[in-house]
């Protein structure tokens, strides 16, 4: 009778370290897994904060980019007597050699 309740107790003993192993491994896990979560959010802010201060609206890229076509193209008649000049501006006015 005493043989059963050393194997009942070893069983036991068994399952209950198993549980512990477990659950400790859950909370280990679980402290990596918030770090990595932390870590996210702090690259994805940092990604968000790079976007806002690189971001350019279409309409002022537009706008800008059409003040420096009409300038080069006043500097490229000012230019039409120096031929070396006035190619390169054309090349640069329209966007490719010619």
């Amino acid at each position: 009778m005493q043989h059963i309740w050393f194997e009942i107790g070893g069983l036991i003993a068994g399952i209950v370290a198993i549980v512990g192993v477990v659950i400790g491994a859950q909370r280990y896990n679980e402290g990596k897994r918030s770090r990595i979560y932390e870590r996210l959010d702090e690259c994805k802010g940092q990604m968000m904060d790079d976007l806002k201060k690189d971001y350019a609206r279409k309409d002022i890229c537009a706008l800008t980019h059409s003040q420096i076509e009409k300038r080069l193209e006043k500097i490229e008649v000012q230019t039409a007597l120096l031929p070396n000049i006035a190619a390169q501006l054309k090349i640069l006015v329209n966007g490719q050699a010619k």
